[in-house]
């Protein structure tokens, strides 16, 4: 996959003092933006853990809780999409590139890969075992976030702010 197809960091503009503003468009057509202003991380090892730190069930899509059951399944499954996407939009740099494979129970699981030294970076791998992961990582495909136009979600912008509670985050209307 060319990686100009991906678009999760045109949402994103540069700020001084290393800092980013993450913009998500809200409705179709557009009717008000969820901005929220942070820094930027440049070590992708201390972003991995800043975003496992700050990581809970809250942060599980709708459908996820909709559609998978919660019963003795691993306290990660379902927030791998938050995770990586939220490393790279704290990252902002087109070098790290989220990959996808689905496990054997049909779920997506997505982490992300830094180019330059070809390192996997996947911050929920603990939900399963060695023999599941080789099996996942060997069926991976760069993939783009499925969202509408690869829009941030929501949660993202939510997990962004609970990782640097000195963001600053607003809406502005069209």
């Amino acid at each position: 996959m060319n990686q100009t197809s991906f678009k999760h960091l045109s949402f994103i503009s540069t700020l001084p003092n290393n800092r980013l503003r993450l913009v998500k468009p809200n409705g179709y057509p557009v009717y008000e933006y969820d901005v929220l202003e942070y820094e930027r991380m440049l070590s992708p090892q201390e972003t991995v853990e800043t975003v496992k730190k700050n990581i809970t069930s809250s942060f599980l899509s709708s459908h996820f809780k909709r559609t998978h059951s919660r019963r003795n399944d691993h306290k990660l499954r379902g927030l791998c999409v938050v995770a990586t996407m939220t490393c790279l939009y704290l990252l902002n740099d087109d070098r790290f590139v989220p990959h996808s494979s689905v496990d054997e129970d049909g779920i997506s699981h997505w982490w992300f890969v830094d180019t330059n030294v070809d390192f996997r970076y996947d911050l929920t791998s603990s939900q399963y075992n060695k023999d599941q992961l080789d099996r996942l990582y060997a069926s991976a495909r760069p993939t783009i976030y499925y969202g509408w136009g690869q829009r941030p979600a929501t949660r993202f912008l939510d997990l962004l702010q609970k990782t640097q509670p000195s963001s600053k985050r607003y809406r502005k209307q069209v």
